[in-house]
């Protein structure tokens, strides 16, 4: 046996396996093993949470944004936070390929995600086929200006999915349906590129969460 070949092979495992363990150390160190489980979480169960031009999903950039996920530790954080009643509906506006459905899932008994593109609608439905989540969640393609939640005290979620003319036009459309039902209403809001329609619209702005890496987070109630 070539002993050279042999240290020089066990030399190269070893500084791998030692590169590997200081970037667990420093994501440790700096507070970040959670980013880094979810990506691994992702990895491992293979899904397409890529992100996705408005082009490419066929959607109109004049209603709609590019479409990037945004489920996992910080979303996990604002709703321990916020503690909400799990009996609670949740509905993710623009839920794209389903990313922070499956993140609300573990808070909430009925998860519901919105999305107009078929496209993405398409990929989230066989995301969840992969996950086996199709228990306390659902995927619907519709436009989520027209959109009639089921009844029953709400969680709503957005990640910056319209521009403003759009996000003035989903507000008034659950407003609508909060006095008709007498529903409580709860908006969680990421990139809130939007925030004075949301108020206008008879939203209480009530608390706001930042991150170091993300985007701040908006919270408001009917």
């Amino acid at each position: 046996m070539n002993h050279t070949f042999v240290n020089s092979y066990l030399d190269n495992r070893i500084q791998i396996i030692s590169q590997r363990l200081l970037r667990i150390l420093y994501a440790i160190n700096d507070g970040d093993f959670k980013h880094h489980r979810y990506a691994l979480w992702k990895r491992l169960h293979r899904l397409d949470l890529t992100g996705e031009s408005c082009a490419h999903c066929g959607l109109d950039e004049r209603r709609s944004s590019y479409h990037a996920e945004s489920g996992g530790p910080e979303l996990d954080t604002v709703l321990k936070s916020l503690n909400l009643q799990r009996h609670y509906n949740a509905v993710d506006i623009g839920s794209g390929k389903g990313a922070a459905v499956f993140t609300l899932g573990k808070y909430f008994s009925k998860v519901t995600g919105v999305e107009l593109s078929e496209r993405l609608h398409v990929i989230a439905e066989d995301n969840a086929k992969k996950l086996k989540a199709k228990g306390c969640v659902e995927f619907l393609c519709k436009d989520a200006t027209t959109f009639q939640p089921s009844p029953g005290d709400t969680v709503f979620y957005l990640f910056n999915p319209f521009p403003a003319v759009i996000v003035t036009a989903v507000m008034n459309n659950l407003r609508q349906w909060a006095n008709h039902t007498g529903q409580t209403i709860w908006i969680i809001y990421k990139n809130p590129v939007a925030h004075d329609e949301v108020v206008k619209a008879g939203f209480q702005h009530k608390k706001i969460f930042d991150f170091m890496h993300g985007k701040p987070c908006y919270i408001y109630q009917s």
